[in-house]
């Protein structure tokens, strides 16, 4: 049975974590655009503005909170075709992820070493039913 390669695993959760940093971080803007609002020295544009700003913020803290239901299915799906697929040097399969992370009893025809995935990762993971422990997290 083949597995995905360690390499390859680390690149993919690079991407995962790399979008997750930057849709958590679209709320942050529409926080500083109303905090800009806020600081302005005119009355009339802050009565204006500000009330649909912070909302505009409100609305992307909750759409943007969490991973989309799609991408939480498809680490899910990883995570299940590490443990289906991937098997230690003797053959044996992997019982957990963090096994796997750890490379305990070594990755068939793979690198042996131990990895981390960041916390963005971990989070996603989680929410699809996976969790990893806090030494397996960068």
């Amino acid at each position: 049975m083949a597995a995905i390669k360690v390499l390859n695993y680390q690149n993919i959760e690079g991407y995962i974590s790399t979008a997750q940093i930057f849709v958590s971080a679209a709320a942050d803007y529409w926080y500083d655009a109303a905090l800009e609002i806020v600081l302005l020295d005119e009355f009339d544009p802050e009565i204006d503005l500000l009330i649909p700003f912070y909302n505009a913020y409100l609305a992307a803290v909750g759409t943007y909170a969490s991973a989309p239901a799609s991408g939480v299915t498809a680490v899910g799906k990883l995570q299940a075709h590490v443990l289906n697929r991937a098997r230690t040097n003797a053959g044996a399969r992997f019982t957990a992820i963090d096994t796997w992370y750890a490379g305990t009893g070594g990755r068939e025809d793979d690198v042996d070493t131990a990895i981390t995935v960041s916390q963005f990762f971990a989070d996603v993971s989680l929410a699809s039913g996976y969790s990893v422990a806090a030494g397996n997290i960068a």
